[in-house]
């Protein structure tokens, strides 16, 4: 049976989908020849239409997020005018939300909620009978939606073999940003109740959080590093450090293992201590990334549900300095019931916690998840088009009851000067070539900010700037 996996993404970013990756590794082992494409390394659609009719298959699997929806259906719509006699099955965030708005477009055969790789096997297993595999979803004949109760989650993830990463163009992502890294998961499924990611979490991995043995990780890397000569590795585990025993015998296996490698991981506030962060910096670990989300209280707990105090998260960023590893942030903007002074609390966070990275993204309700329920009882805008639910969009579309949608890209704009310009770089800034008038207006606006408190200065920024609203998209 030949089968190609498609990873649905726009924006190369450097990480291999080790989702697919892991599944066509699975196929690999039960014999299933297997093809993988990741749309983001290509410049059009065009060139990823040519490899899917250079690499004719029986069964196409798409992997989806929701911001990418309409890339997924495009190519279904291909697949399906092109190779009408192919299978054509969803995987992925979205197919596990949103399995009838997928199986109604005609488009798509059967979705996969959640957990994948023993799934599609059994797919394969059963082409002619693909209705009564369990854990598979698809449409009954009166149009109603049927999802099969799935056996159950791998529990043993040791018995899956490594993600087939070498069926991907694999210099590609070991060199981006010239880092000579690649991506590896120690875990699957996050025990916390963050309300823009959960339930989806839940109904993608399941409630219980699973892990691979340290010696089976510190195996892969072992592979990793003599195949491809990487010398730096980011765990794209949600929370690596939820099992702190099992992170504690990693860093220690990869310590006294004599391999010398980098490495960054996600944790959370409650999560990591002092010694963890010792050990960790001891075994080659560079970067620790901390979701922070909101310096405002209220904001972070009772909209969040983030489960974490303000004192927690300046004492973990100040063990971090003091144990010499780099502590990263995660930050957002505009969620329901944010006021301009809530978001100077961010901003002041920012300044009180110094972290040596930010990414500051921008609030979106995710279909599926709490939040998106808390903005439609709001009666806010929770439905959109898929590429708006980008976090990155350049435009923030989703007006707040608080804030306006140009009052959240405002201060989106002012936490990011914030954190990336001071006051004396931005004085310099003006009198170097070439001459900007968003220059002279960072310098304007942090000059106000060192007498005014965020909450006056953006206040009157806003209605300053409302005929300049896109003044310093351009200087960022």
């Amino acid at each position: 049976m030949k089968v190609m996996l498609i990873y649905c993404k726009e924006g190369f970013n450097g990480y291999l989908p080790l989702g697919i990756a892991y599944i066509a590794a699975f196929l690999k082992k039960n014999r299933h020849t297997t093809k993988c494409i990741d749309t983001s390394i290509y410049s059009s659609l065009q060139e990823i239409k040519n490899i899917i009719d250079n690499e004719k298959s029986d069964v196409y699997g798409l992997s989806v997020m929701t911001p990418y929806f309409g890339l997924g259906m495009s190519l279904s719509h291909y697949i399906r005018r092109k190779y009408p006699s192919s299978k054509i099955i969803w995987g992925g965030p979205h197919a596990t939300v949103r399995p009838k708005e997928i199986l109604t477009s005609g488009n798509v055969d059967y979705v996969i909620p959640g957990e994948g790789e023993d799934i599609f096997n059994e797919v394969l297993n059963h082409y002619d009978n693909i209705g009564d595999v369990p854990g598979i979803a698809y449409l009954n004949s009166d149009d109603e939606l049927i999802i099969n109760s799935r056996k159950g989650f791998i529990e043993d993830l040791d018995s899956l073999p490594f993600p087939e990463r070498s069926l991907f163009e694999i210099n590609r992502y070991i060199k981006f940003n010239n880092e000579n890294k690649l991506h590896i998961l120690f875990s699957r499924g996050c025990p916390f109740s963050c309300t823009y990611c959960q339930p989806t979490l839940n109904r993608i991995f399941g409630k219980k959080v699973r892990y691979r043995s340290p010696e089976n990780v510190i195996e892969e890397i072992k592979y990793l590093v003599g195949k491809y000569n990487v010398d730096n590795f980011s765990f794209n585990d949600d929370t690596l450090t939820v099992n702190r025993n099992k992170f504690m015998k990693f860093c220690d296996l990869l310590l006294t293992s004599g391999i010398k490698i980098q490495w960054r991981f996600n944790s959370r506030a409650d999560t990591i201590d002092k010694e963890m962060m010792l050990t960790a910096v001891k075994s080659g670990a560079s970067s620790v990334h901390i979701g922070v989300e909101s310096g405002n209280d209220y904001i972070r707990e009772t909209v969040y549900k983030k489960g974490i105090h303000r004192d927690q998260i300046i004492s973990v960023f100040n063990t971090a300095r003091k144990v010499g590893i780099n502590a990263h942030a995660y930050f957002m903007v505009g969620a329901p019931d944010e006021t301009i002074s809530m978001v100077g609390d961010t901003a002041n966070l920012i300044k009180r916690i110094k972290p040596e990275k930010m990414q500051l993204s921008k609030t979106i309700p995710l279909p599926g998840t709490y939040l998106y329920h808390v903005f439609k009882e709001m009666g806010l805008k929770a439905e959109a088009e898929a590429s708006e639910y980008i976090y990155t969009k350049t435009l923030i579309t989703w007006g707040t009851n608080k804030l306006t949608q140009l009052q959240k890209e405002r201060l989106y704009q002012a936490i990011l000067l914030e954190y990336s310009l001071s006051l004396k770089k931005a004085f310099l800034a003006v009198f170097s070539p070439p001459f900007k008038v968003a220059k002279i207006l960072n310098f304007a606006y942090l000059l106000a900010r060192v007498f005014l408190p965020f909450k006056i200065v953006n206040k009157l920024w806003l209605i300053f700037l409302t005929p300049f609203s896109s003044y310093n998209k351009n200087n960022q």
